[in-house]
């Protein structure tokens, strides 16, 4: 099983808001359980996974560079899998 992860937007601004969304390759639509987004320790959300598709949006990290990965546990047929690291750059809020 394969779980790959995307980024509606790359770069995004500090303080923004973020659409995640994850997909899990193979004969795994009808795979149940959560996905979790991550950025190193720090849980970005969790959300249910759905024909084999995940979504959600949640508040973007700090400023910097980041590596997003999304985390599938399994549930009793399918195995667990992670996403390799999305490179996120999040740039800092615009003043005016």
């Amino acid at each position: 099983v394969a779980l790959t992860l995307r980024a509606e937007r790359n770069p995004v601004a500090a303080g923004g808001r973020l659409r995640l969304a994850a997909t899990l390759a193979g004969a795994a639509a009808d795979a149940s359980g959560t996905v979790r987004f991550r950025s190193g320790e720090r849980e970005l959300g969790a959300t249910e996974l759905r024909g084999g598709q995940a979504s959600l949006e949640v508040d973007a990290p700090p400023a910097g560079d980041h590596a997003i990965v999304a985390l599938y546990h399994g549930d009793e047929r399918h195995q667990g899998a992670s996403s390799t690291p999305l490179a996120l750059r999040v740039s800092q809020a615009q003043t005016i």
